[in-house]
């Protein structure tokens, strides 16, 4: 007998096959109705009740991902894989959350962001708009990342740190505290008009100051390159 005794109105219900997760016991779902790419009677993945899945919108959980505790997931959001959200996370509007990714505490992923491979994005973190979290990578804190930005390597973006515009960050690098790190390009705009305004000066604090920017082909620097300067993997080398 299915855990619900009444399944009017409702898109999926909890089925008898169960899954343990510490102390929880969580439970498969399965459609009551097609919606979305979802058709009656597909089993999908492990909810510990029905307020972790929304019963309105086409959001659904997949293969065997987990979403347990106090977490939502709800509007067209879905969750897939081995992916887990639990605590008080919540995935919404057309969030995707798969591979072994996990969202958890009080974080929220929202819009049209992924989180996916073996990131995680934890504590009171967002990722939202169309971001992108992978790899090995976190976010946490109160961090955000949002627009078309990109987390993925090992890379940690933590503290109240803010990653938006076109921004990569990846490798080992670890934004933090209060930096704001926007679209590259644009900010190594505003970056070379001071540098080519102060090379005649000190170009010995010129060199210092690209040292902190993030590597880049030549392709993306020599828009904004001094005329005697080339740019290979971040460093400037005098011609």
């Amino acid at each position: 007998m299915n855990v619900y005794k009444s399944n009017r109105g409702m898109k999926y219900e909890l089925t008898n096959e169960t899954k343990k997760i510490n102390d929880k016991t969580l439970y498969r779902i399965k459609a009551l109705k097609d919606f979305g790419k979802v058709l009656k009677g597909d089993s999908g993945g492990f909810v510990q009740s029905e307020k972790n899945l929304s019963q309105e919108g086409l959001c659904w959980v997949y293969g065997n991902a987990v979403v347990f505790d106090e977490a939502r997931v709800y509007g067209n959001a879905v969750v897939f894989d081995e992916a887990q959200v639990y605590g008080n996370a919540v995935v919404y509007g057309y969030a995707q959350v798969f591979d072994e990714a996990k969202v958890c505490h009080e974080a929220e992923v929202y819009g049209y962001a992924r989180v996916f491979d073996e990131a995680v994005v934890f504590d009171n973190a967002r990722v939202f708009d169309e971001a992108k979290v992978f790899d090995e990578a976190e976010v946490y804190g109160e961090a955000e990342v949002y627009r078309e930005a990109e987390v993925y390597g090992v890379a940690q973006v933590c503290g109240d740190a803010r990653v938006y515009g076109e921004a990569r960050v990846y490798g080992e690098a670890r934004v933090y505290g209060e930096e704001r790190f926007q679209s590259a390009l644009t900010e190594l705009k505003d970056c070379f008009r001071h540098l080519h305004d102060n090379l005649s000066h000190d170009e010995s604090i010129a060199r210092d100051d690209l040292a902190c920017w993030c590597k880049l082909t030549f392709d993306d620097w020599s828009e904004y390159l001094p005329k005697n300067y080339s740019v290979d993997v971040g460093e400037v080398i005098d011609e």
